[in-house]
């Protein structure tokens, strides 16, 4: 006999996922009459949303019967290892119900409410959509919002910034600069499978606000018990720990960031186990739960949340972020738009609500980013739109007002967008910080006029990034002379890939260069940009590496001198485009994941054997390159210096070939009429199986009657 059951996320089931919490009695019986459960249903929910400030629920419930639950019992930790395993999982079962509850214990006492009439705000957050993609997949909301802008007799203003530079092509950094004002393009950010070094900072704004009297809300279509979203970002995560721990440390890290809530994301943990996925990153073609997508839940419960806060006169700041376009086909997106339509029809009629619909970046993975210029410059052209009531407008003021009209057609940034928030938070007391002075911004951000000679040279980037005005970053032909540029970028990706890799142990007589994660070499390069900033040439191009086929973005800074002393070329910032997570089974543990292209049918606990490189494998030409190689004198023809060449400049490596012996160069460099890459001689220690890329040297003009001399001197070290 079945017996219906309602049960919610709550501090009562963290030891048994899905566990009826004991505040909850049980129901009637499935087999009774269908009007005596609904009225049996109809009374639990009607004593469940009697007026209280005591919390009772996070905003939802599952209704099921015994044997459902029976199914999800082991929760979300052994879902998880049951897909790592390649095991069947469960998908989504209609015996099991998820009903969306007006907020429960949001309300402070009357004597606690805030008197002033403070502004809302509310985020819409939409990761990984474009500013073109999100006017050509949603046209049901677009048209509401051309509607909302033309209508004579509406007094609400949409305002759509045409021109918004992304920071980078990441989520973590745009929430570090939109909640902490915190960029800086010369940091070497952490890798995208890696965890941030420090927290993100939500509680440098949020505080703020905090302590005028608002409520906060966080909404996320991620599972808090998995490694992305808040989990990741306030560093949470830990797969050592309990669900008990798990839930005890995001609750504390959330009180800490000043999020007072985040409800009906702990509904996202089932949804996602119910279609077989632990994010929606790479799929399903829609996350759905009971004939309804994931998104239309979250609106649901943010209309509820605004409406019961607006009538209680309390403010609040609410953001809900969602993936439904992070994914690569680019249409799932789509599945978002008769709901946005519908929510931002009530949204738009809360009188003192700022609504602000943004995305971070477009779509950073996919055939349309792969095959095309369009999608490249896309990946790093957000879509930033405000809907500004009346109320708000009034209490922004007219000068305000104008600005953000003006600043529609101007170059912006969510950098811009934080002190406008900053300046709300604060009732406009808040400075603009020495570091940000360089981007042209203000303590009122985009409530004053943005500069009209804007480049992107006073928008906070990170390289590698494209900037989305004309002429900015030119497109050049993918010739020799750039080739150079690209092969001293693979060459130094190789010597990164062996650095890293010569710190792990192994065992006894085992030295090699290169273990799971394998030497790259490359197979094309294409998609040039080049810009100047006063004396530095800045190129960035695609690199396609072999094996695998797999694409990187790269970013170098040139700097040219006549004294050759002080030229230098350095590969600023690597984007691995191709999507790399399948690598992770088989990468070396000291190799980081964005570098590495491993054989997916190993694992990373074998010790692999890998072939030395042999002098006839270096005699080989590479692309656009014709090959050279020197061979030390008394080494047993084991350090060989190999030279490849174009009618530009070329580029020099050192390899050692033997298994036994460590040798211990200087590699000394004279040159005519060129341009060398890195400061000369070069002094190093070359590995069995190593080959380190040393420099690159490149006429300095295209007259240039340019040539060059080497020498190589070596001692060894037997192992």
């Amino acid at each position: 006999m079945l017996t219906p059951t309602v049960y919610s996320a709550g501090q009562s089931n963290v030891r048994h996922s899905w566990q009826q919490p004991q505040w909850m009695s049980r129901l009637g019986r499935c087999n009774g009459k269908t009007s005596s459960r609904h009225l049996i249903l109809k009374k639990w929910i009607t004593q469940l949303l009697k007026p209280s400030r005591k919390k009772t629920h996070f905003g939802f419930c599952f209704i099921a019967c015994d044997a459902a639950i029976e199914k999800d019992v082991d929760g979300y930790d052994r879902f998880l290892h049951r897909i790592s395993q390649d095991d069947d999982v469960p998908f989504v079962d209609a015996s099991v119900q998820l009903l969306i509850l007006p907020p429960s214990g949001q309300l402070r006492s009357p004597e606690h409410r805030w008197e002033r009439n403070l502004m809302n705000i509310n985020i819409l957050f939409i990761d990984s959509v474009s500013r073109q993609h999100f006017f050509r997949s949603l046209p049901r909301t677009v048209h509401f919002l051309e509607k909302l802008q033309s209508n004579e007799t509406s007094r609400t203003s949409v305002i759509d910034f045409e021109l918004v530079q992304a920071v980078r092509s990441r989520t973590f950094e745009t929430y570090q600069t939109l909640f902490e004002g915190e960029i800086d393009p010369s940091v070497k950010p952490f890798g995208t499978m890696e965890f941030p070094p420090e927290p993100l900072g939500v509680e440098h704004l949020l505080k703020k606000l905090k302590q005028k009297g608002y409520g906060t809300l966080w909404l996320e279509d991620l599972c808090y018990q998995w490694e992305w979203g808040l989990s990741k970002d306030l560093l949470v995560h830990n797969r050592s720990l309990s669900r008990e721990q798990t839930w005890h440390k995001f609750h504390k890290a959330l009180s800490r960031a000043h999020i007072d809530s985040v409800e009906v994301t702990y509904a996202m943990c089932k949804i996602l186990i119910d279609n077989g996925v632990p994010d929606p990153f790479h799929g399903p073609d829609a996350v759905c739960e009971n004939g309804r997508h994931q998104h239309e839940y979250f609106l649901e419960y943010l209309a509820l949340y605004q409406n019961v806060m607006q009538m209680a006169q309390q403010p609040y700041f609410s953001i809900l972020v969602t993936d439904a376009g992070h994914e690569g086909t680019g249409r799932r997106i789509q599945t978002l738009d008769v709901a946005l339509k519908q929510y931002l029809q009530q949204a738009a009629t809360q009188d003192n609500t700022l609504t602000v619909l943004m995305s971070d970046h477009g779509n950073s993975y996919g055939d349309f980013l792969e095959r095309s210029t369009e999608g490249r410059f896309e990946l790093f052209h957000p879509f930033l739109i405000m809907i500004v009531p009346d109320g708000v407008a009034t209490s922004l003021g007219k000068k305000a007002m104008d600005a953000l009209h003006t600043n529609q057609y101007r170059l912006v940034s969510v950098l811009d967008l934080y002190y406008t928030l900053e300046a709300i938070a604060t009732d406009y007391k808040n400075t603009v910080s020495a570091g940000h002075k360089e981007y042209g911004v203000t303590s009122r951000g985009l409530l004053d006029q943005i500069s009209p000679e804007r480049t992107c040279r006073n928008i906070p980037r990170i390289m590698p990034n494209l900037c989305i005005c004309e002429n900015f970053d030119m497109p050049v032909e993918s010739d020799e002379y750039h080739g150079l540029f690209a092969h001293l970028a693979v060459g130094r990706l190789n010597n990164e890939i062996q650095r890293q890799f010569l710190q792990t142990s192994l065992p006894q007589g085992v030295v090699r260069a290169f273990g799971h994660c394998q030497h790259l070499r490359l197979k094309e390069f294409k998609n040039v940009w080049k810009s100047f900033s006063k004396d530095t040439l800045s190129l960035k191009m695609d690199l396609v590496l072999e094996p695998e086929h797999q694409l990187f973005f790269v970013s170098m800074q040139a700097e040219f001198a006549s004294n050759n002393a002080n030229s230098r070329i350095i590969l600023e910032k690597v984007d691995r485009i191709s999507p790399y997570s399948k690598f992770a089974a088989c990468a070396d543990e000291k190799v980081r994941l964005q570098l590495c292209i491993c054989n997916t049918n190993t694992t990373k606990d074998k010790v692999l054997q890998t072939d030395l490189p042999t002098q006839e494998d270096l005699d080989d030409d590479v692309l656009g390159l014709q090959s050279e190689v020197f061979v030390a004198q008394n080494t047993d023809n084991c350090l060989l210096l190999v030279q490849r060449r174009c009618e530009h400049g070329g580029i020099f490596s050192v390899v050692n070939t033997c298994s036994d012996r460590v040798f211990h160069f200087k590699f000394e460099l004279q040159t005519s009429e060129m341009y060398v890459s890195d400061k000369v001689p070069i002094e190093d220690a070359v590995y069995p199986g190593q080959e380190i890329f040393l420099c690159m040297a490149i006429k300095s003009s295209p007259k240039a009657k340019w040539g060059w001399s080497f020498s190589l001197r070596h001692s060894v070290q037997f192992l």
